[in-house]
């Protein structure tokens, strides 16, 4: 019974979030970094009376000096703190690595976590040096709801994905553009992709994606090439050239688009 009420009190299951590395633009620009913030709490209780009254003003201006706030703030903050037996006091928040130092080498702090009181909790978070240039184009997470991130994008996001023969539906990828797989939209549905993405632009409304019919396309490549008189001359078939002047085979130099079963 015992070991069951201790194993139960003493396993705590948490997710830790893994760090994500950096983005650069093709210019070499740091888009996106995950660094470490700390904050900084203080344990009134475990420090000793004599260090209390010791470094209370000392450490109080050396804080003073690095926040901005008056030395007075932060000795009435710890002796109120301690006087109500406070072991988790905020000392502060968010701070970067350079500043953390500092407060870790003030005085009691040095003296660490069981002599100093000093509780240091670090927390990875996601900086983007480029502000919200960088947020549109990699996305950044809602500060009011963790875990759930705004593209930053306006225009058209594109997914590809796969049907196999049992009908399971495999992800691919995505884009933040007009993708080739959605070139049939331009005979296929009352607004194509491209015309969509013009329509965002200029801030009209999105327009109809409905399908005019089941479409079919296929990608011309280099080695099609022979076949687009044929395909021109077929009653129903759009050819759209990309207008590439070398063709070599695998290239993709167009598309045709047809209704489905003509």
């Amino acid at each position: 019974m015992y070991r069951d009420l201790a194993a139960q009190d003493a396993t705590k299951n948490v997710v830790i979030p893994a760090n994500r590395g950096n983005l650069y633009a093709d210019d070499g620009s740091l888009l996106a970094s995950s660094v470490t913030k700390y904050d900084i709490r203080f344990d009134t209780q475990t420090v000793t009376k004599k260090d209390f009254d010791e470094n209370l003003v000392p450490l109080s201006k050396g804080l003073s000096t690095l926040f901005g706030k008056p030395s007075s703030y932060y000795q009435n903050l710890m002796r109120t703190a301690r006087s109500n037996k406070n072991r988790y006091l905020l000392i502060a928040k968010k701070l970067g690595y350079s500043d953390y130092i500092k407060v870790k080498n003030m005085p009691l702090f040095k003296k660490g976590s069981n002599r100093g009181g000093l509780i240091v909790i670090p927390t990875t978070v996601r900086e983007h040096p480029m502000g919200k240039i960088a947020e549109r184009l990699v996305g950044n997470q809602d500060r009011n709801t963790p875990g759930l991130y705004a593209v930053g994008l306006e225009g058209v996001l594109a997914m590809e994905a796969f049907i196999t023969k049992d009908g399971t539906i495999l992800f691919n990828e995505i884009a933040p553009r007009p993708h080739n797989s959605f070139h049939w939209t331009i005979e296929g549905c009352e607004t194509s992709q491209f015309t969509q993405l013009v329509r965002i632009a200029c801030g009209l409304t999105p327009g109809s994606t409905a399908a005019r019919a089941t479409f079919t396309m296929d990608n011309l490549l280099g080695e099609h090439m022979g076949d687009v008189p044929a395909l021109l001359n077929r009653a129903g078939v759009s050819v759209h050239l990309y207008g590439k002047a070398e063709s070599r085979t695998g290239r993709k130099m167009g598309h045709a688009t047809w209704q489905s079963g003509h």
